[in-house]
Order: structure tokens, then sequence, then C-alpha cells
């Protein structure tokens, strides 16, 4: 990917005014609960600042079960942060990319710390967030 089409692609993803600090590291989560309602997933993550509950539908790549005692890199919106190694800097547009987006919700993307193959990659919705 060329410096101008990467620009271009975070101008696709950010809202007018909004800006993203330069290697804004992810958080790291780990699964505290996963509950299966119909062609529903929901899943709780815990991280430094707090819970989170999300959910996804079987039907959407991504929608993954993440595995116990396994870290997870929780993408947001406001995620652009290059890996130890990598070329480029990634965000959620990427995780996006490589598995599905939700058109109504906040997504949020999972990717396991220690990599793994793209079907490792998690896409969810934010159903809710707790402070620590």
């Amino acid at each position: 990917m060329t410096k101008r089409a990467f620009l271009l692609s975070l101008l696709m993803v950010l809202p007018l005014g909004t800006t993203r600090a330069e290697n804004a590291a992810p958080e790291i989560v780990l699964v505290d609960k996963v509950t299966i309602d119909g062609d529903e997933k929901r899943v709780t993550m815990e991280g430094d600042t707090g819970h989170y509950v999300l959910f996804c539908t079987f039907k959407a790549p991504g929608c993954i079960t993440p595995k116990p005692q396994v870290r997870y890199y929780l993408f947001t919106n406001g995620t652009l942060w290059q890996m130890p190694g990598a070329k480029q800097p990634i965000d959620l547009k990427f995780v996006q990319d490589w598995t599905a987006s939700y058109p109504n919700g906040e997504n949020i993307g999972l990717v396991p710390v220690n990599s793994g193959p793209p079907d490792s990659l998690g896409m969810f919705v934010l159903e809710s967030w707790s402070k620590r």
C-alpha cells in the first residue's frame, strides 16, 4: 500500500475533525465469559480499563470464540498501532478487511497477541463497556 493510499484509507475511517495519536496501542484483553443465544454470540472481555460486552452473529466472518488464557489486542475506531516488526501500522479497518464490518453499532476487532492465521481475527459490535 502506498503512503497516499494509506492516508486516504484513514480519511474514510475518521470523521471530519478527528485525529489519532500515532502508534496508539490497542488495549490487551482476556475473555471472561462467552454465551450463545440463537444466532448471536455474546463475549465479555476484561482489560485494564474495564469490561467489554461484545456480540456477533454466526453468519458474519470473524465471529470467533475467543480462547481462555489467550490475550487479544482490542481494536476500536481510534486505534492506530504498529505491531513490533510490522512495516505499516494497522487499525480497525485492517481487521475489518480480513473479517467483516457491522453497519449498525461500534465495531470492535480482536487480534491474538501472539498472532495467528486470518481466521483467528474477530469482529464484534460493542454492546456495553463498564469502567474498572
